[in-house]
């Protein structure tokens, strides 16, 4: 099963491949024009997968959070990832969505690590991330290929966050 894994966040996206290579989407148009600014983030995505084949049979993207400044920032976090998942379902693409809090759990051991642990996390693994999206991204498409048997879990808390998730993998 070819795994992918997405953070989205309203500055940027990060995108975990098939491939493990990590890699952050952004848009030109800024807050001013929010209607541009997703079609060119759904748009780089696609591009994205399409440029750097094969095609994910599973995304998993890190699901919301209401853990953000303000109502404002809740709903554009909102529309993007309705715009994401859209582009996702037109592109044939199953997709799963985890909780932040399990992302960390499985990662740190604590649902609560902040993004610096979470950076920290990536690279003492091997992952070579430049910003907490990319960890995030990183260390959630890690997770996905152990619940799916592709690689180990290696730490009673990774086997504990899978399992509690709350997720038919």
């Amino acid at each position: 099963m070819r795994i992918a894994a997405i953070d989205p966040s309203t500055k940027r996206i990060g995108y975990a491949g098939v491939d493990g290579l990590v890699t952050s989407i952004t848009a030109h148009a800024g807050a001013k024009d929010p209607a541009r600014r997703l079609h060119e983030l759904a748009s780089a995505l696609e591009r994205h997968l399409r440029v750097f084949p094969p095609l994910p049979d599973l995304v998993a993207i890190e699901g919301y959070t209401l853990e953000v400044p303000g109502k404002r920032a809740l709903v554009i976090l909102g529309e993007l990832g309705g715009v994401l998942r859209l582009r996702l379902f037109e592109l044939g693409i199953r997709y799963i969505e985890v909780s932040p809090t399990s992302v960390k759990r499985h990662a740190t051991g604590n649902g609560r690590a902040d993004k610096q642990r979470m950076i920290d996390r990536a690279h003492e693994l091997g992952a070579a991330v430049t910003n907490d999206d990319e960890a995030d991204a990183w260390l959630l498409r890690r997770m996905t290929r152990q619940a799916h048997g592709l690689e180990p879990a290696e730490l009673d808390h990774e086997q504990d966050a899978i399992a509690n998730a709350g997720i038919a993998w």
